[in-house]
């Protein structure tokens, strides 16, 4: 198997993870200890119960993948979306660092 999938993953998330990290200490300032132990935490307890279902499940290895596979790609993809709807100012508002009526195109 080429190494060069696992290499793009690996410096993808060495890219993104430090950032939203830094991101969810924003979000609890008072408690950055609390939301790091989460943050660990959650990817670690999800990918063991996932593990745990592909292991019951009968099948070839590939459908193994898949059952485990998809899910995750599935709440991920739902995950980005609402993290970006919720980032959007509503209509007729003005986004954050712009004065009423700017957009972004007046300040290439």
């Amino acid at each position: 198997m080429p190494a060069a999938p696992l290499l793009a993953y690996s410096v993808g998330h060495g890219l993104i993870f430090p950032a939203a990290l830094g991101r969810i200490m924003q979000a609890m300032p008072t408690r950055a200890g609390m939301a790091a132990a989460v943050t660990g935490m959650l990817p670690m307890l999800v990918g063991a119960g996932l593990c745990l279902i592909a292991a019951l499940v009968p099948a070839h290895p590939a459908v193994r993948l898949m059952v485990v596979a998809v899910p995750v790609i599935l709440l991920g993809t739902a995950a980005l979306a609402v993290a970006w709807r919720d980032e959007r100012p509503p209509p007729g508002q003005a986004a954050p660092g712009l004065d009423e009526g700017e957009t972004m195109r007046n300040h290439r």
